[in-house]
């Protein structure tokens, strides 16, 4: 009997630490399986990772493998996350930035919330990936995660545009008044129907008319360029949005 108790007790302890280290393992914003950084430089990153993550409630995750195994960039980069079960909220907030040596391929895939703030890889500064290319893979990490931070700050800041339409109206507002006091105290000027009414007899006399051209006007307007952003469905049909290249 003790011997079956001692057993049981072996068993389901084997099965909780089982769970614990799937569970640390699904929880870690850094899979570095290429083995592209020290221990001391993983350490580093983790911890910006998850500081950033935390802060911003919005994951922000780093894989590094060997191969893509035949899969597209975005494919490997949404499978990863979501087998990791990363994301805040029910929409999964948070961004995957994948690098497969094999290709030498880098992809950033957006979910949640991400799709608006990061909708392809243009709008995050690819300063990094010169690091990428120069093999100097802890600082283009650093990098990374420090342009998602900045992106995340912008998109929550409101618009310039917005504080400049907040002046304009305003500014309207305070003339508006200000020309109303000043046509309230012309009380001795009256408007005229015609223009000669506010010509003094005698004070001009035409002599010479002619048309001058003076000047022309030219809109231009930028031609819409084409990029190779990405994005799209995963294969659990979840909506993404993304974008990379090589380094």
């Amino acid at each position: 009997m003790k011997k079956l108790l001692c057993l049981l007790f072996v068993t389901v302890l084997v099965f909780a630490l089982s769970l614990n280290v799937f569970a640390d393992a699904n929880g870690k914003r850094l899979i570095d399986s290429a083995d592209l950084l020290s221990e001391s430089e993983e350490e580093a990153i983790l911890t910006l990772l998850d500081q950033k993550s935390e802060e911003h409630q919005f994951d922000i995750v780093i894989v590094t493998v060997d191969s893509l195994e035949g899969k597209t960039p975005f494919q490997c980069a949404t499978d990863y996350y979501e087998d990791g079960n990363y994301g805040f909220g029910d929409d999964y907030t948070g961004a995957i930035l994948l690098i497969s040596m094999e290709e030498r391929d880098w992809y950033i895939a957006s979910c949640g919330k991400g799709e608006d703030i990061i909708p392809d890889e243009t709008y995050v500064d690819d300063g990094f990936v010169f690091y990428l290319s120069n093999g100097n893979y802890a600082k283009a990490f650093e990098e990374y995660i420090y342009a998602v931070d900045e992106r995340i700050i912008e998109y929550n800041t409101l618009p310039w545009g917005t504080y400049l339409i907040i002046s304009l109206v305003i500014g309207f507002i305070v003339a508006f008044i200000a020309t109303a006091i000043m046509k309230g105290k012309l009380k001795t000027v009256r408007f005229q129907n015609n223009a000669r009414d506010y010509v003094r007899g005698g004070s001009m006399n035409v002599t010479v008319s002619r048309d001058l051209y003076l000047f022309s006007t030219v809109t231009r307007r930028a031609k819409p360029k084409s990029n190779s952003s990405g994005g799209g469905r995963s294969s659990s049909g979840r909506s993404y949005g993304g974008g990379g290249g090589k380094f």
